[in-house]
């Protein structure tokens, strides 16, 4: 009688989860080289670099000796771990910009919101037959067909098979999300997880409970439609894990962008109030996320909050996500409502300079410079009254409004003879 093969179900295998695990120890501080020598040495391999489990499966001694060391990893204390809180009352108080509530909520008209519907599908269809290549393949196969930049769905059409085989299509997505094939949305977890919110929102509204999203998960989301962390956390689940406990135990992934993807709605839902986008967010990512992986999350909520109420443009929708994420240690508080992404420790910190000025004022009143980490343009002359370059881009409410050229800026993002923001205010 032959053999049957065996499962291998992806991204929840202890032998696989390890080489994860070491990967985030290495950006999270933890020193972990003596546990790696320990795995190695028995035989042990990296993750793999793109599938969920590796080939083949590991002996049982050394699946073994990967549950004991996944143990021992999660014990090692990180040195970032008063730094990147998880706990919202914690992330808030790292948050000197942190939003505060709405004069008044605005309406969001159904076909706002089925226009944010439509783009969300539409995104996460055009991506999905380039899942998991690097932005190279990904340019290469669209200039193949003549379609660089992108204006249309990835197709086969003209592609060389040589190229293909270089950088192959998601071999589950290309049947159904290709220029020639597409008859609709097919099925996808980006689009499950904003309707199982909706769900989760009719059942509960907006009081609802990191529990009440477990228990809506085991009711109504097939264990093999989560992936990574969620598959990770259902496991956990299933083993009588509660959250938010379940983020964390053998969870390599608890970092990476599973919460990021369930927050459409989140903001959605919350037109013109950031924080309270922000807060919902954190209670839905906690199941399966914990400090980069939920800021993420939180920082998606608030953008597409204030994206929502339609009063500003895309820069202060950045802005306002932004304000809901923990400044990096040692960044001045000036500057924390717009700094750009998170440096870690021993990382370098992200260059200002080079960034090219706005030649076109949008239409909302303000001039900024075209990416997020770049303040407002001062007036020719900075006054007591006239905001400076280094006035933050959202300034708490009262907060005075500092005047001066920061030291950590570069000039180019100032151009003189531009109109700033009102005292450094958001767009509007």
């Amino acid at each position: 009688m032959n053999a049957h093969p065996p499962v291998r179900l992806t991204w929840v295998q202890p032998e696989d989860l390890v080489g994860h695990e070491l990967r985030q120890a290495a950006q999270d501080g933890r020193d972990a080289r003596e546990i790696a020598e320990r795995w190695y040495a028995a035989g042990g391999g990296p993750a793999p670099d793109r599938a969920g489990a590796s080939e083949p499966p590991a002996p049982p001694r050394l699946r073994a000796l990967a549950g004991e060391l996944l143990d021992e990893l999660a014990a090692l204390e990180s040195p970032l771990a008063a730094d990147e809180p998880t706990d919202l009352d914690a992330i808030v108080a790292a948050c000197p910009h942190w939003p505060g509530p709405p004069e008044a909520a605005p309406t969001v008209g159904r076909d706002r919101l089925h226009a944010a519907w439509l783009g969300r599908a539409a995104g996460c269809l055009l991506g999905k037959p380039v899942e998991k290549l690097p932005l190279d393949g990904i340019r290469a196969l669209a200039r193949a067909a003549g379609d660089w930049p992108l204006s249309t769905w990835f197709t086969a059409r003209g592609v060389p098979a040589g190229l293909l085989a270089a950088h192959p299509w998601n071999r589950r997505s290309a049947p159904t999300s290709l220029a020639e094939n597409i008859d609709g949305m097919p099925e996808d977890d980006d689009l499950n997880h904003p309707l199982l919110t909706l769900l989760l929102l009719q059942r509960h509204g907006r009081s609802f409970t990191t529990a009440d999203l477990a228990r809506l998960w085991l009711d109504a989301l097939p264990a093999g439609r989560a992936f990574t962390a969620e598959r990770i956390a259902y496991g956990n689940l299933l083993a009588g894990v509660e959250p938010p406990r379940t983020a964390r135990f053998r969870n390599p992934f608890r970092e990476w962008i599973g919460a990021q993807i369930r927050a459409d709605v989140h903001g959605w839902t919350h037109p013109g109030d950031p924080a309270g986008a922000a807060a919902q967010a954190h209670r839905d990512a906690v199941l399966t996320h914990t400090g980069n992986g939920v800021y993420g999350a939180m920082f998606t909520a608030a953008a597409l909050a204030v994206a929502a109420g339609g009063e500003s443009d895309v820069h202060g929708c950045l802005a306002a996500g932004l304000r809901v994420v923990p400044r990096a240690p040692g960044t001045p508080v000036r500057s924390a409502s717009a700094s750009g992404p998170r440096v870690r420790s021993g990382s370098s910190t992200p260059s200002w300079t080079g960034c090219t000025p706005s030649t076109t004022p949008p239409t909302t009143g303000c001039t900024f410079c075209p990416t997020p980490r770049c303040w407002p343009p001062p007036s020719p002359t900075p006054t007591a009254t006239s905001p400076g370059p280094s006035a933050t881009r959202s300034p708490a409410a009262g907060t005075p409004t500092p005047t001066g050229p920061p030291p950590d800026r570069s000039p180019d993002c100032w151009p003189a003879g531009r109109t700033p923001c009102p005292n450094g205010g958001p767009p509007r």
